[in-house]
């Protein structure tokens, strides 16, 4: 049997809930303004650290949750729809999360990081700079690199930045930026740690996103989600 057997039977279960009856078809945007960068860590999935539901936020996920050249086209692309497609509609937030224990610290490590640069990976200084050993100084580097990215110039000031340090062993989120836009004032480091509500699960929540929004927007009820859904319309 296929490891992915079992998730096949369970979406044949999320298929007849109907839960994606409340998930509105292109144009959207995600229901609560979200576009979380993060880790492939399956210790930090969204849906269990966060709560995150379908079609609340934007995630993108990578090796260690860092903000890369793909992770910057990715956002371009949105910047530009935003621009062209709903010039008049509120700006999405990023949220940044880093975390402890992350594998990407094995990037430090000169022979693992070799043998990496050999068999085609990035190169050995690219791979030292991916290592999250401290996600506090790691996470505050990425946010700059939003801010300083030529491909996000024309839009990156409407949007605010927060930056997030998940430690594993808490289970607690801290804000180690908060969210601001830049020329706004300097995002500051918070001086005690700001904790997300750690959400327990009865049974696995989904998360995702469907699209973005391209038109104008209304505030619509659903089953669900209440006022949080905007369709674009």
């Amino acid at each position: 049997m296929s490891n992915f057997t079992p998730y096949l039977e369970r979406n044949q279960a999320f298929a007849a809930s109907g839960a994606q009856a409340d998930v509105p078809r292109i144009p959207l945007i995600p229901f609560k303004q979200l576009y979380l960068i993060i880790c492939i860590d399956p210790r930090v999935k969204p849906a269990a650290v966060l709560g995150v539901r379908l079609g609340e936020a934007i995630v993108a996920r990578n090796v260690g949750g860092r903000v890369t050249p793909a992770v910057i086209k990715d956002l371009a692309w949105i910047v530009h729809l935003h621009e062209n497609k709903t010039p008049d509609a509120d700006w999405f937030e990023i949220a940044v999360i880093h975390h402890t224990d992350c594998g990407s610290g094995f990037l430090a490590d000169d022979d693992l990081r070799a043998g990496y640069a050999a068999r085609g990976g990035w190169d050995e200084q690219t791979s030292l700079e991916m290592a999250v050993l401290e996600p506090s100084k790691t996470v505050q580097k990425d946010i700059a690199k939003l801010r300083a990215a030529p491909e996000l110039a024309s839009g990156i000031g409407n949007i605010k930045i927060g930056g997030y340090a998940y430690d594993l062993g808490t289970g607690k989120i801290t804000t180690v930026v908060q969210p601001g836009r830049a020329g706004h004032g300097r995002p500051r480091q918070s001086r005690s740690a700001t904790t997300f509500i750690k959400v327990p699960l009865r049974r696995p929540l989904l998360s995702g996103w469907g699209g973005i929004g391209l038109l104008r927007s209304r505030a619509v009820n659903r089953p669900g989600f209440g006022r949080d859904l905007r369709l674009w319309l």
